[in-house]
């Protein structure tokens, strides 16, 4: 059986490079096939230890049930508020109308709008509920733009608050606050039809930029079950509450109260729990009665990745968008499902940044009955940064293996850039700058891609256009020399029959054929001119010339041999030195204004301009005259290409004029153009040296 032999140096270049993309291609997927299999086990492995954690959790606080007797929350009344959560204090707070003491938990503050008749936010309440040693501290954030102020035995014509409550014997309760100046303020309550001053109840009154904020502390062991606050907003000191002519007024009702479980607090504070993770405690209902972490305690710089993968990727992780943070009512589906006695797991996404926590709760189940739930949550963080360290190791690999493919498509680049180079060079050496043929490529036929194929093709042309090329040089050189001789003698004859003859119309028609062979002595003179004017480049040299002088005698010279026309020459500048071939120059400038002659309007000015600024320098020839149609203007500078009127002028014109003005200018590295005027009054042809 032969074996199959595949030659890499043989292949065409479209299938080199599309066999390097495949390769480089097959890198990447299969790391991102990899890296999703590793975070797929990630993730089912950080769910079930938190799956595993929760059930431990709920399993101990089964076995004591008493320690939800301790919630004071009521479960069979439909309440209209939320429940709010009373936040344990670590220490007692001084009521001073400063909220130092509430900067742990100020983010947990819940901000409430008026009732729906008022239509602005300048009475907005903010309430936070906290307790210490057995007492209830109220903290309240008020937005009032004008605070009106009790006058001495009149409480109904200024600002005032009301709170209303139940204790723990569902007797209902009013205290009002209703203070003469800011500072500490006496507590009203209403007692047998009377309105009597509770001295037991501590309150502090203090102005802000927005309103003022209200601290009271309740009297100890006073356990309120629900609770409700109004704020009667007093805009005018004439208007009272009792004429139901009060400006505005908001009242937000805060049902029920959830004091927190000490046994369960003292539970769960004991449990250590990772960074990014959080656990709560949930009654029946769904709400929280206890809680521990922060799901915005992982706060790491580092990405896990070390090595050149650690260089590249240093994003820092970003603070998580906590949508629960403030709850005191889970509303998820796993929770559902374990109020419902089943435990349940999830990855919930949070926010535009795909951000992901993990999910579990598991029901707490007393002879067969759900009396609560264990929520965990948990930062995917940690996970994200054990999948860095394992694409970290993955990317150093890749890294490796990717260096040393760049530097064999670099080093096979390079080669085919150095052939092609070298195949430039060999072009460029074959034609000259006035694009003739010097030498043909050497023929060197080689089996290979298509930069070879296309080396051999070049080589083939090149050596074609040569002889071609070649043929033509020689043939135009034989043609002058050979004609020549012929007219010579045709017009020796014509000249001798012209003598002899006497007859008028023959000597007409004599002298008509000598015009025909002075025109086309004139031809031949013309095709020598532009062949001598080829063969002038090849040996000219360059002089540093007065530019100014020279071209001044040029044009004196003009107005001399032809005293009917009009030169004048211009410069911006007195001396402009540069390097030219005098000769070749006064040969272009002779071109251009026997050009400029030929289509000069009668008694018009021909001018010479030398402009010279930092960019370029400019010789240009103007005249009035006929314009040159748009489509004309690069073709006149072609060989052979005339845009006159075949019937003008007795002197034969081959389109050979201007073509010799680009050759010198090509020569001279300057660009030669030509441009109607602004006005269309004539036309411009310039000379330009970019400097």
């Amino acid at each position: 059986m032969e074996i199959l032999k595949v030659n890499f140096l043989n292949w065409s270049l479209k299938s080199k490079f599309l066999a390097i993309t495949f390769l480089i291609l097959l890198i990447p997927l299969a790391s991102i096939g990899l890296l999703k299999d590793v975070e797929k086990t990630l993730v089912t492995s950080a769910k079930n230890t938190l799956l595993l954690a929760s059930n431990l959790i709920s399993l101990q606080l089964s076995l004591n049930p008493n320690w939800f007797e301790e919630i004071q929350i009521a479960s069979d009344k439909k309440f209209i508020a939320p429940e709010f959560f009373i936040f344990p204090l670590n220490q007692s707070v001084k009521v001073d109308g400063f909220l130092e003491e509430w900067q742990l938990i100020e983010k947990f503050r819940q901000e409430f709008s008026p009732d729906s008749t008022v239509s602005s936010a300048l009475n907005r309440m903010a309430l936070l509920l906290g307790s210490f040693n057995g007492s209830l501290y109220v903290s309240l954030k008020v937005n009032d733009n004008n605070i009106i102020y009790a006058k001495s035995g009149d409480g109904y014509r200024s600002d005032q608050l009301v709170i209303t409550f139940k204790d723990e014997q569902n007797n209902p309760r009013r205290i009002l606050i209703s203070p003469t100046k800011p500072g500490h303020t006496s507590i009203q309550r209403h007692s047998e039809n009377a309105i009597v001053v509770d001295s037991s109840y501590t309150a502090y009154w203090a102005e802000t930029d927005k309103g003022f904020n209200l601290e009271i502390k309740f009297p100890q062991n006073l356990k309120p079950k629900e609770l409700r606050v109004t704020h009667y907003n007093i805009d005018q000191q004439k208007q009272s509450i009792h004429k139901n002519r009060v400006t505005s007024s908001s009242q937000v009702d805060l049902n029920p109260l959830v004091w927190p479980s000490q046994s369960i607090i003292q539970f769960i504070e004991k449990i250590s729990l990772s960074q990014g993770q959080r656990l709560w405690v949930l009654d029946k209902q769904g709400r929280s009665i206890a809680r521990k972490g922060s799901l915005d305690d992982f706060q790491h710089s580092e990405t896990g990745v070390s090595g050149i993968a650690g260089w590249i990727l240093s994003s820092k992780t970003k603070t998580l968008s906590d949508q629960r943070n403030a709850s005191t009512k889970l509303n998820s589906t796993v929770v559902y499902d374990s109020l419902k006695g089943n435990e349940a797991s999830m990855i919930e996404s949070v926010g535009s940044e795909n951000q992901q926590v993990a999910l579990v709760s598991t029901p707490i189940l007393l002879n067969s009955q759900v009396i609560g739930a264990v929520f965990i949550e948990e930062n995917m963080a940690p996970v994200q940064l054990m999948r860095g360290e394992k694409f970290g190791e993955l990317f150093n690999v890749l890294v490796i293996l990717l260096v040393v493919i760049i530097l064999l498509v670099l080093g096979y680049i390079s080669k085919i850039s150095t052939r092609v180079t070298q195949l430039k060079i060999k072009i460029n050496r074959v034609v000259d700058e006035q694009g003739r043929i010097n030498t043909p490529i050497e023929v060197d036929y080689v089996d290979g891609d298509e930069i070879d194929e296309l080396s051999n093709a070049f080589a083939q042309m090149s050596n074609k256009l040569y002889d071609y090329n070649d043929y033509l040089e020689q043939l135009a050189a034989r043609l002058s020399h050979e004609i020549r001789t012929p007219i010579a003698i045709v017009r020796s004859s014509l000249d001798n029959l012209l003598i002899n003859t006497s007859d008028q119309q023959s000597r007409e028609t004599i002298r008509r054929a000598m015009t025909g062979t002075q025109r086309l002595g004139e031809i031949i003179s013309r095709m020598r001119q532009a062949s001598g004017v080829k063969s002038a480049m090849q040996t000219a040299q360059f002089d540093q010339v007065d530019f100014c002088v020279m071209l001044n005698q040029l044009v004196n010279g003009f107005s001399s041999s032809f005293p009917e026309y009009q030169f004048r020459f211009y410069t911006n500048q007195k001396s402009i030195i540069h390097s030219v071939s005098t000769d070749l120059m006064a040969e272009l400038l002779d071109k251009l204004l026997s050009n400029a002659m030929d289509f000069s309007d009668e008694n018009s000015e021909i001018l010479i301009e030398l402009i010279n600024t930092k960019s370029r320098l400019v010789l240009s020839v103007s005249n009035k005259g006929k314009t040159i149609a748009k489509k004309d203007l690069k073709r006149i500078f072609k060989s052979l290409i005339s845009i006159r009127d075949s019937a003008t002028g007795d002197t034969p014109n081959l389109g050979l004029g201007l073509y010799v003005v680009r050759l010198i200018g090509n020569f001279h590295h300057a660009k030669v153009k030509a441009e109607n005027m602004n006005d269309n009054s004539g036309v411009k042809f310039s000379v330009i040296w970019k400097q």
